[in-house]
């Protein structure tokens, strides 16, 4: 006799058990979501959870995990690290736009909320002046959990004479870090010159210059460029190569200024403002001979050396951010080429301060393999602080960035 359906025995003439499919296979997802139909039926959110409910929900969290591993798994690559922590979710949440609006008001903690109003608060004091205020402000936040993690809180290599051998082994070579040399800015000047003069032989030809007329047109550039050097102690000229400079070369125009600020404010100066470009600095001083730099909350260092007496620790922080600009070249392009004037200007404190000339090489190597090593580990925040500011992004904006991207677990 023949039957429609077989049943298979086991042992004994039983019934064979057949394999349970869970509900989340039989939808295609990993998410449980018999688990979630207990949650929402515990919740009480309805009278009854339709059978597709929980399904549809496991499948927008699967999604949400994903995309959110996603992202922290780049945030992770960015900042060199092979494993995701807190820190990488959050800032794969805060940086997609998306994301943000979805979980923002739902991540933000209130000592996050805390820091940044803080924040905030700090650039207000440094636009009115208040040195003091803004820096008692930032170091009321040091070190607090969810606060200014960063600030002061580098870890640096203990301090002894190193040798130019101790140097290279770290992969530094002093002689292009401390010897800069301006050639970008050199071709610039050579280039504006041959220019000027290929104008010149073009106009002759074209508009039919005589030679008298030629005669004092270049008399009259030659008295406008010294009236520049007399007056205004080549200014004007500093200011169009400056600005020169900066629109026509992607190495002259990502200088170091992000150096100095990052360094700073990891040692435990507080950064007070920043310009980029000769142009900038004319805005905000009003003066043609101020060159681009960053500024400090520097009292401290100013009180000591009016009173004739650098203590260690104010010396180590102020050495390894006079160097920071010629190290952040040397990291990204192999040689330095600006910051001359930052090394001369620490030759002649070192000098000032009795240094002989041995004590002053053993304060420079120190500085010099410190502030490497600080900008090789920090590589990745130095970038992102370094994009903030060519954006003109505030002080506080900037302090975000480096709370932000760098790794505390490798202060």
């Amino acid at each position: 006799m023949s039957s429609t359906g077989t049943t298979t025995k086991g042992g004994r003439g039983k019934p064979k058990a057949s394999k349970s499919v869970s509900k989340s296979q039989k939808a295609g997802l990993q998410f449980p979501v018999g688990r979630i139909t207990r949650f929402l039926k515990a919740g009480k959110y309805a009278e009854r959870v339709g059978a597709g409910a929980p399904v549809y929900l496991a499948a927008v969290l699967e999604y949400l995990a994903a995309e959110v591993l996603e992202l922290a798994g780049n945030a992770a690559r960015d900042n060199k690290k092979n494993r995701i922590v807190p820190r990488h979710i959050q800032l794969a949440v805060r940086n997609d736009e998306e994301l943000s609006k979805l979980l923002g008001a739902r991540c933000s903690s209130e000592v996050g909320v805390s820091r940044r109003q803080i924040i905030e608060q700090v650039d207000k004091e440094l636009a009115n002046g208040d040195d003091r205020a803004a820096l008692a402000l930032v170091k009321d936040l040091q070190g607090k959990p969810g606060g200014l993690r960063c600030f002061g809180a580098a870890r640096q290599v203990p301090q002894r004479l190193y040798t130019l051998d101790e140097l290279r082994l770290n992969g530094i070579e002093t002689t292009s870090l401390l010897s800069p040399e301006d050639s970008t800015l050199g071709s610039v000047e050579r280039n504006l010159q041959i220019a000027a003069i290929l104008g010149g032989l073009t106009a002759w030809n074209t508009i039919g210059l005589t030679p008298q007329q030629l005669f004092f047109t270049t008399l009259g550039l030659l008295f406008l460029w010294t009236l520049d050097l007399v007056s205004f102690n080549g200014g004007l000229g500093n200011l169009l190569l400056d600005t020169v400079g900066h629109n026509s070369s992607q190495k002259y125009h990502n200088r170091h200024e992000a150096g100095h600020f990052l360094i700073a404010y990891l040692v435990g100066i507080l950064p007070k403002g920043y310009t980029l470009t000769s142009f900038d600095a004319l805005k905000k001083e009003g003066s043609l001979n101020v060159q681009a730099g960053t500024a400090f909350v520097d009292f401290e260092f100013v009180e000591e050396a009016n009173a004739g007496k650098v203590s260690a620790s104010t010396l180590n922080r102020f050495s390894c951010i006079a160097l920071a600009g010629v190290a952040t070249e040397y990291l990204i392009y192999g040689i330095a080429e600006g910051g001359l004037d930052d090394i001369r200007k620490l030759d002649i404190l070192l000098k000032s301060l009795g240094f002989t000339q041995k004590k002053a090489d053993s304060q420079v190597r120190w500085s010099v393999l410190n502030t490497v090593l600080l900008l090789r580990r920090h590589e990745g925040a130095r970038a992102k602080l370094a994009e903030a500011m060519s954006l003109g992004k505030s002080v506080g904006s900037c302090i975000n960035v480096i709370e932000d991207f760098v790794d505390v677990s490798d202060l």
